[in-house]
Order: C-alpha cells, then sequence, then structure tokens
C-alpha cells in the first residue's frame, strides 16, 4: 500500500518560522542561512566535529534548491558548501538528517533524489571531492529516508519514513559491498511502529534500538490518519526479534518521539515531542529489556520551559542535554539540561530570532582547553530566516556538573599505571622561607615511562598572593616548575595545556597545581625517585604543600595486556555552595576507552581534603561507589588528603563519566571556615585488556581488492604498503567498530605488499 503522508511532509516543516534579536552571552552564531548557494533549514541530527571543523546539511537551498552538505570551523570561519545537490538523478535531494564521519568520507541520506525520486544513500569526501550516490531508494520496500544513519564498521543502519508495503522501514547497508538488506517492514498496530521520523538507531553489541513517531497500542488517530503515538522498539543487526518495548499512549505519558535514544549503562533515554499533561511533550528513560519505563519531564511551554523537543538528548556526566523547537522567552525554542533521575531542569538558552528559533536537531559537545562547547543548528531564524549554526559555551561553572578538565587518555601495550600520594603537611605553620619538602617515590621496574604528572595541593594566603615554587626530580630541575608561578585573582581558572603546569586555584588561597614530568627523568629500574619542592614567595604568600602524588603510566615488557589510561584534574571554582536541591558537584567526561573484552577496569581518585562527615560522594556512569562519606582523610593532616579505588568492570562503557559531589544541606568548611568546599580533585581511569594479534586476508571482487583484517573492535589499525617488503609506507589508519574490518585498496597499476599493526 502506498504510504498516505509522503505529500504532506513540505507542510509539517515549513510552518515554524519566529524572529528576534537578544542572544545570551555565551551564545554564538557561527552561520546564518541566507538560503542562497549556502543553504537552508538544516534539521536532524547533530553536527559532525573533526579537529577544528563541524559538517552538516541543510535541506533546502544550495545553488538548485536541493539542500548542502557544508562544513564550518568551530570558531565561525571558514564557511563552505561540500557539496551542492542538484535535480539531476542519481543525485540526492533535500537531506533531512546529518551526515557521519568515517576517516575522510561522510555518509548520509537524503529523502528525495537517486534514480527514482525517493532518496539516496550517499558519501562524500570531506574535502568535497568524490561524492557518490551509493544506493537509490525505489519504494521497495522502504523509501523517503527520515533521519540520520547509524556507521558499523561498513554497514550503515537506519530507517525510511515510507514504504510500498507498509509504514517505514529499517534496513542495513554494506558500503564495501553495495548489499541492501530491509531488516524489518513497519506495519503498526499494536505490535509495530510505523512512521520513523528524525532519528538513528542506536547500536548496542548486536541490538539496534530506535522510535517511530506513529504505532503501537494506543488507538490514538493523528491528522494524517495513522494510528498510535509511537513506540520504542529493539531489533537484532541481521533483522530477527523485534520488539515493541514502550507503546506511548499520549496523556499523561508522552507521544511522538521524533527523535534518538541516548544510552547510560543498561538504561535508554529519549524525548516525545507530545503528550503528557500540556501535550507538549516529555523526558522518559527505560530499560534496554524493555522494564523500568519512567516519564521523569513533562514540558509545559511558556517563558521558563520548553515545548516540543524534536531532537535527541545528548549525555555529559550526569546531565542530559536537549532542545526543544518552541518554548522559552521568544517561544523559538531553548537549549535546556536535565538531570538523570529528572531534577535540575533549567534552560540554558533562549532561541529569540535573530539568533535562530525552531531547533530541531542534536547537539555536539566539544571540549576546547578547560570550556565545554554544545553545538547544534536551528532550522529558523538567523539573519535571514533560513537558521543558525550555533555554539553555547557551558564550560566551567556555567552550570553545574561541568568544569573538569581531560588531562591525558591514551593506549599502549603492555601498559601499567603507578599512583601514590603523600601527606606533607601536618597542621603548624613553616618555620621560615623557602618551604621546602623532599618525598620519594619508586615506580615498579619497567622499559620507560610514557606519561607523568606531579599533583599537589598549595594551602595558604590570600587570592591575591603569589606563589613561585621550584621542583627538582632526582636532583634535575623539573622544566614545568624552574621556576612555576601562580597565584593572583588572574590565575583561578588556568587553561589546560597537557605539556604545561597547571594551577587551578579556589578563591580562597588553595591551589591544585600540576606538573608535567619527562618521563626521561623517572628511575625506571625499580629504585626510588626524589622529589625535591622549593617554595618561595615574592609577596608573602605563606603556602603549605598539602599533599604530593606521583601519577606514572608505564611500559613493561613483563605485562601482557593492552592498557588504555584517561587522565583527569580539576578545574573551575572549588569553593561554591550548594543550592538546594542541587548538590555541589564537578563532572569529568574521561577520554574513550576500549571496553571490548576489558579483563579489569579501575578508578582512582585524590580527595585533597578529605575528612569525616563532610559527605563527599563519588558516582562513576550514574552509579554510587564508597557510600555517602567517602573521603576519609589522614586526620594528622586535619583534612586529608584521602585516595580512593574502585573496580568498575561492570560499569565500564565507551565513554565514561566520574562525577565528585557534596550533598546540599551537609556544608562541608575550609581550613577558615569562610566558605563551602569542593575540594581540587583528580582522578584516573584504567583499563586492561588482552593482547589480540591481528591476521590478515585480501580479496578482489571486479578489479576491487579488499583487506579483512581480523583483531577487535574500537581498536586503530595502520596498514602498511611495500614494492620490495624493505621498505614499508603508511597506507591507512582506521578505527574497528567490530572485530572484523575491512579495507577498500585503491586502485593502482603496481604491485604491493601490506600487512597490518594494531596501535
Amino acid at each position: 500500500m502506498e504510504h498516505h503522508k509522503a505529500q504532506s511532509l513540505g507542510l509539517a516543516v515549513a510552518l515554524l518560522a519566529l524572529s528576534g534579536s537578544v542572544a545570551s552571552a555565551q551564545f554564538s552564531v557561527l552561520h546564518s542561512f541566507t538560503g542562497g548557494a549556502d543553504g537552508a533549514s538544516p534539521y536532524y541530527g547533530a553536527p559532525v566535529v573533526s579537529g577544528p571543523t563541524l559538517y552538516g546539511t541543510a535541506n533546502l537551498g544550495g545553488t538548485y534548491g536541493g539542500g548542502v552538505v557544508f562544513s564550518v570551523n568551530t570558531d565561525g570561519t571558514d564557511y563552505n558548501e561540500v557539496h551542492t545537490f542538484t535535480f539531476n538523478a542519481p543525485d540526492g535531494l533535500w537531506p533531512l538528517a546529518s551526515v557521519v564521519l568515517a576517516g575522510s568520507n561522510l555518509f548520509g541520506t537524503t529523502y528525495g533524489g537517486g534514480d527514482g525520486g525517493n532518496g539516496a544513500i550517499f558519501s562524500v569526501n570531506t574535502n568535497g571531492s568524490g561524492y557518490q550516490t551509493l544506493y537509490s531508494f525505489e519504494g521497495t520496500p522502504g523509501y523517503n529516508p527520515f533521519g540520520s544513519v547509524t556507521l558499523s564498521g561498513w554497514t550503515l543502519y537506519g530507517m525510511t519514513w515510507a514504504s510500498s508495503d507498509g509504514y517505514g522501514s529499517i534496513y542495513s547497508f554494506n558500503t564495501a559491498t553495495s548489499n541492501y538488506t530491509t531488516l524489518h517492514d513497519f506495519m503498526g498496530g499494536a505490535s509495530d511502529g510505523s512512521s520513523p521520523v528524525g532519528g538513528a538507531l542506536t547500536l548496542i553489541g548486536s541490538t539496534l534500538y530506535g522510535m517511530t513517531a506513529n504505532g503501537g497500542s494506543t488507538n490514538v488517530v493523528d491528522a494524517y490518519g495513522d494510528v498510535g503515538t509511537g513506540v520504542v522498539f529493539s531489533i537484532n543487526t541481521d533483522g530477527s526479534g523485534y520488539t515493541n518495548l514502550v507503546s506511548f499512549n499520549g496523556s499523561p505519558d508522552g507521544a511522538n518521539p521524533y527523535g534518538s535514544l541516548t544510552l547510560v549503562g543498561t538504561t535508554l533515554y529519549g524525548v516525545t515531542t507530545a503528550g503528557s499533561s500540556s501535550n507538549l511533550g516529555t523526558v522518559f528513560l527505560v530499560n534496554t529489556d524493555g522494564n523500568g519505563y519512567s516519564k521523569l519531564f513533562d514540558f509545559t511551554g511558556g517563558t521558563t520551559n520548553g515545548a516540543n523537543p524534536n531532537g535527541s538528548l545528548t549525555l555529559v556526566g550526569s546531565t542530559l542535554l536537549g532542545t526543544t523547537a518552541n518554548g522559552g522567552s521568544a517561544n523559538g525554542g531553548t537549549v535546556f539540561k536535565i538531570n538523570l533521575d529528572g531534577s535540575g531542569f533549567s534552560i540554558l538558552h533562549s532561541f529569540t530570532g535573530g539568533d535562530g528559533a525552531n531547533p530541531q536537531g542534536d547537539l555536539t559537545l566539544t571540549t576546547n582547553n578547560n570550556l565545554y562547547t554544545l553545538n547544534g543548528w536551528t532550522s529558523y531564524g538567523g539573519a535571514s530566516g533560513y537558521g543558525t549554526v550555533f555554539a553555547l559555551t557551558v564550560g566551567g561553572y556555567a552550570f553545574e556538573g561541568l568544569g573538569i578538565t581531560n588531562v591525558l587518555t591514551g593506549s599502549v601495550a603492555n601498559g601499567g599505571l603507578f599512583w601514590a600520594t603523600v601527606p606533607t603537611w601536618a597542621v603548624v605553620y613553616p618555620v621560615s622561607m623557602p618551604y621546602t619538602n623532599n618525598e620519594t617515590f619508586a615506580l615498579p621496574a619497567c622499559d620507560r615511562v610514557l606519561a607523568s604528572r606531579l599533583v599537589m595541593t598549595v594551602w595558604g594566603g590570600m587570592p591575591d598572593y603569589t606563589c613561585q615554587m621550584t621542583v627538582t626530580v632526582n636532583g634535575t630541575n623539573l622544566p614545568a616548575a624552574n621556576p612555576f608561578v601562580f597565584g593572583t585573582t588572574t590565575d583561578l581558572n588556568a587553561v589546560f595545556d597537557a605539556d604545561a603546569p597547571c594551577a587551578y586555584g579556589s578563591g580562597y588561597g588553595v591551589w591544585l597545581v600540576t606538573l608535567p614530568v619527562p618521563g626521561g627523568m623517572l628511575h625506571t629500574d625499580g629504585s626510588s625517585n626524589t622529589v625535591s619542592v622549593v617554595e618561595t614567595t615574592p609577596d608573602d604568600f605563606d603556602g603549605r604543600i598539602e599533599q604530593i602524588t606521583l601519577v606514572a603510566v608505564y611500559q613493561s615488557s613483563a605485562l601482557t595486556n593492552v592498557f588504555d589510561y584517561a587522565l583527569a584534574e580539576g578545574s573551575g571554582d572549588i569553593f561554591a555552595t550548594p543550592t538546594p536541591p542541587e548538590v555541589d558537584h564537578r563532572t569529568a567526561v574521561f577520554g574513550a576507552v576500549n571496553p571490548t573484552n576489558a579483563t579489569t577496569a579501575s578508578l582512582t581518585a585524590v580527595y585533597t581534603y578529605g575528612h569525616t562527615g563532610e559527605n563527599d560522594e563519588l558516582f562513576f556512569n550514574g552509579t554510587q561507589l564508597g557510600g555517602d562519606d567517602i573521603a576519609q582523610g589522614d586526620t594528622s593532616t586535619y583534612f586529608g588528603p584521602s585516595v580512593v579505588s574502585f573496580g568498575v568492570l561492570n560499569n565500564l562503557v565507551a565513554t565514561n563519566a566520574v562525577e565528585f559531589t557534596v550533598a546540599a544541606g551537609v556544608v562541608p568548611n575550609p581550613r577558615d571556615g569562610t566558605a563551602s568546599a569542593l575540594r581540587p580533585q583528580f582522578a584516573a581511569l584504567a583499563v586492561t585488556r588482552p593482547i589480540v594479534v591481528p591476521t590478515l586476508a585480501i580479496t578482489v571482487q571486479t578489479n576491487q581488492a579488499t583487506l579483512i583484517v581480523t583483531g577487535e573492535s574500537n581498536r586503530t589499525y595502520t596498514v602498511l604498503s611495500s614494492t620490495n617488503l624493505v621498505n614499508w609506507v603508511e597506507a591507512a589508519s582506521f578505527v574497528s567498530s567490530k572485530s572484523v574490518s575491512q579495507w577498500l585498496v585503491p586502485a593502482t597499476n603496481a604491485s604491493r605488499f601490506f600487512r597490518v599493526q594494531a596501535q
């Protein structure tokens, strides 16, 4: 049967333009679409980030009016049309969702175009070369793709909004073999979904999770004649096992989800664009097995609330971020935040027209030093009314929950982590200046030190004083502290540099100081390393070193493992009174690690002012570790420090977050009693995996050679080529998304040998 909604789409997305002019101080418009050659009205999905560049699509505009693939730098410079869609088959038309990035290739879909006008799957290089229509939807079985694709290895997974036999479909497409497979035809009704709109599929193992705008057990007919108010579903990647996990029922439940699902542990979070008591949408959660459905929040519209979220949620620590198409101060839509438990809703930005209006896509989080920035787009508004690409900086303490900078991340074969903390100060003032500390640390015998950092807390003086310290390691001056001068109120939030010293200030004369240590300065034979800190005070800063921590990532031939590590250190205001029901908290989003086949995973954290009764809490990916009073410092040094370690293998995911909190209502005090305290912190996540030696095979089909790499998923592999088995050059580097991956050999007349290395 022909899907009856196909002709109504243009009207459905063309009635939302508003205007206005005011933007918040942290908000910036990176590009305002003119409706001309640069495009118009970006819709679903999120910007894709590669280095300093954002990539996306605009549904309309371009030279021919069929939309564009675009790029723009994260600072708003260098906007380019990567590809302009034409009306010449088999080119695509009207992209209604963003792209995905694999190496230097962008993959996406268009609602129209292709050979038959029913949509296309395309690829294009990030520099605009090599555009290809990879597949044309011909109406059987599905057509009019209306959402972003999900890439796994060489396979794209996606959904079509319409189909000849039902109400849309789920498909897979192999980019290496061009094999298209229909995994499921949506038929509507109580046990099936219908009409997926705007969402991508979420892949967990071999299971896909997604949502449809209609279908399900609720017998409600919308304006287009579709029955049901939407479902959450799961299906295996081979097309088996389709299951409705949730059937939305409108009011007071949600209705008509238009976005994708966000995974946190074993819980899926999402939004509906309608439903609830106000019929303006909801935030909900459900477990991946379909149990535990709960509505977390009702959107009510108005100036202090949002309405009609059409996109997906972005996880930052224990906070979910999203957009609403309407609501806010000018009813032009919002960027909002909400905690994982449904508390703490607030509007981070209200769109007023001149800065954009009616966002219907998702958000992408980027980091720059100690700043977190959300990037997204609006479908309307801006200088010409055709939408904007925007950036909203939420770093530091723009709102609770952000403010720790990633320090170091990496992966190494035969690696390990050394961590030792020495309390250095009792409740006495230094007798004379310069104030000196000498401590010793013995690393295990190893082959080399890959990365190392000294972490110390300096207490005393006022925030406008200056401190100066010189540090030697084994008698040699540390380059980062020869000397290191910090202090004054201008240094309260240091800009992070992994190769430079950092001083994170409290505003009360307390500093977290971190210093990089070149690996060659440390003994690797198991003997002691002597660290000497000499502190001088040019303006009577009476600082004392509270503790010294040495953290080192090392490599040893005695180990047989792959070691992933991620170190994070504190930034932002250290002392701040929590406002009930909020807690004072800081979240570190670690760099990605590989959870596949992990054998151990540990989280170690140092609380520089641990003290009984201060109600310090520690969370990892939303799970609390160690109880409500975790920081138990050495009482001989008054408030600390306290080092805690936990095994977190069962909570490990690809992108992990650790959150330090202090409960509201139990307000701890620093030593001078003038303010409540969230102490500076430093944390390390270490994951070990077995070493998997990659194997290599090659196939040739129709003059196309393909390398087949068997190894492990989420591992970086480098392909080397040679013409003589003596001189080898790098041919490609890629991240495998599954254990068996493929790499297409570029055409050449030369005979070559290949080998592969795991990174």
